[in-house]
């Protein structure tokens, strides 16, 4: 397409540089999106035990339209639906939760578009509108796809995925109307396997579970300091210069651990580790600024520190 190179060059010298102030902005988007969705569950199981209606004869399509490309961030809308489900749970009485207990699926629609039709899309954009090429080579290398067929407890909450092919359609609704019949059994999949709240101990003495969660806690900073220090020397030895923010990252994520919020009731040891690796590395994308966005090869580092260690 030769219009494509002269559109690309007019948007790389129309486009506006991104700051510090919109990477702020970004993180706290994403933020007030978990949370507003979060409000919209929570509003809609409330009115839904209010009226008595069950969630069969009316139901809630809430669509998250992001990147998403690394799998925390998607764990992080998975956790919201855990936390809801949890909620409404414990506030029903047995017979209401075997009977008419509230349901969340969760799925994952990945919209696949080839490199090279990304980049001449995102030439003929202008302005802030533009993305640096190198943003997307860097979100390409480093995307984290669902897997629907793996037995790896960290990625079986998004068993209920399908891939779309968008590489010929322009618009959204062009890409459903192709794959209507594919996302719409991917819902209903969704929704007979929902979501499971955190498991909960039962039964064990209040003080015996608090010593037995301090001394856990306990081994889990110890764990957690090791594994960051390793990915923080792995950074510093591959780009002396993000040295800074790779011990930012550590310090930031091991006080995660000390207050008690990596995993939010899931205590599985190789996703705990694994969790950790995808924060230390969603922390250096959203805090490294273009330099870790244009180079995948770090998150690489830290991938292989990491498989180092086990």
């Amino acid at each position: 397409d030769s219009s494509v190179p002269t559109a690309a060059d007019e948007a790389s010298n129309s486009n506006t540089a991104f700051d510090d102030t919109d990477l702020l902005a970004w993180r706290e988007s994403r933020k007030m999106a978990l949370t507003k969705l979060e409000d919209e569950l929570t509003s809609f199981f409330e009115a839904q035990s209010e009226s008595n209606i069950s969630n069969q004869s009316n139901n809630l399509l809430v669509i998250l339209d992001d990147n998403f490309h690394l799998r925390s961030m998607r764990r992080d809308v998975y956790k919201v639906c855990q936390k809801v489900v949890a909620s409404s749970t414990e506030e029903k009485n047995e017979s209401d939760v075997g009977r008419n207990a509230m349901r969340i699926g969760f799925s994952v629609v990945l919209v696949e578009t080839p490199l090279e039709i990304c980049l001449r899309r995102n030439g003929t954009r202008q302005g802030k509108a533009y993305v640096p090429e190198g943003t997307i080579r860097n979100m390409a290398a480093s995307f984290e796809r669902p897997e629907t067929d793996t037995k790896d407890y960290m990625k079986k909450f998004e068993l209920n995925s399908i891939a779309v092919d968008a590489s010929q359609k322009t618009s959204t609704d062009d890409v459903y109307d192709a794959n209507e019949e594919r996302i719409c059994s991917c819902l209903r999949q969704s929704l007979d396997n929902p979501v499971v709240p955190p498991q909960k101990e039962v039964g064990i003495d209040p003080e015996v579970l608090q010593k037995q969660r301090e001394q856990t806690l306990s081994n889990l900073i110890h764990r957690a300091d090791r594994l960051l220090r390793t990915m923080v020397g792995a950074v510093g030895r591959a780009d002396k210069t993000m040295g800074r923010t790779a011990n930012e990252a550590r310090k930031c994520i091991l006080q995660r651990v000390r207050d008690d919020n990596v995993l939010s009731g899931d205590s599985d040891d190789g996703m705990y580790e694994a969790v950790i690796v995808e924060q230390f590395k969603t922390y250096l994308v959203e805090n490294g600024g273009d330099k870790v966005r244009a180079d995948s090869e770090l998150l690489s580092v830290i991938d292989i520190a990491y498989q180092g260690l086990k």
